[in-house]
């Protein structure tokens, strides 16, 4: 229950970052050298380099060969089976946008021939479908990363909370201390001021005495 309140609450500091719908949407971008048909989503609350670097996890579970330029991600010979009984070539690369990532990713079953709604449907919404996972799974590991960190912070802060509390049961625990000494020595300063005032008179008393023999023996001839 604690950990679905600090989840919750972790939701609605960062809406901006996660509130947005994952869509897949399919346009044309200049890719494996030329302009083809692509699958396009944006990415939320994760880094460009987790983004790149779980793409490559995801075509390396197809068995595909990864090679990198500065543009494109480059997945060859990807087993996918639900799309071909052969191997197929998958182009991808990412850009910001507006502190989203977005992925953009080409499927060619061969000879340039990229997936697209129009040329093959069914296939069509097998990539839609892998591009959302994807995109769905990265965002949950993002949340789920951030969530981790909040809730370190969180309990350093209940940490501090703690010994705060402990801190002030012991300075209210002085303070009965200290004010239970001030009243014993207001005590203790009445009874010393009678015993100076006794004393006094005790003094006198002595001193009348002393005066007394002296006077008797100034007296004695």
């Amino acid at each position: 229950m604690k950990k679905y309140l600090m989840f919750l609450m972790l939701f609605c500091v960062t809406t901006n970052i996660f509130s947005q719908k994952i869509s897949v949407k399919e346009t044309r971008e200049n890719i494996a050298q030329g302009n083809n048909n692509v699958f396009t989503v944006l990415l939320y609350g994760a880094s460009e380099k987790n983004v790149v670097k779980s793409w490559k996890g995801l075509m390396k579970s197809y068995n595909a060969k990864i090679s990198s330029s500065k543009d494109e991600i480059f997945a060859d010979n990807a087993n996918i089976i639900s799309l071909s009984s052969g191997t197929i070539d998958v182009y991808a690369k990412t850009k910001d946008e507006n502190g989203a990532i977005e992925l953009v990713a080409g499927f060619d079953l061969g000879d340039g021939v990229f997936i697209s709604s129009a040329d093959n449907l069914a296939k069509y919404k097998i990539v839609e479908g892998i591009i959302y996972n994807f995109a769905l799974n990265v965002t949950r590991d993002a949340i789920s990363e951030q969530l981790k960190k909040d809730e370190k912070e969180h309990q350093k802060l209940d940490n501090k909370l703690k010994q705060l509390e402990k801190d002030n049961k012991r300075l209210n625990s002085n303070i009965e201390k200290y004010e239970g000494l001030i009243e014993q020595a207001k005590e203790d300063i009445k009874m010393n001021l009678k015993d100076q005032e006794n004393l006094k008179n005790n003094i006198k008393t002595h001193q009348k005495t002393l005066d007394e023999i002296k006077e008797k023996l100034k007296n004695v001839e």
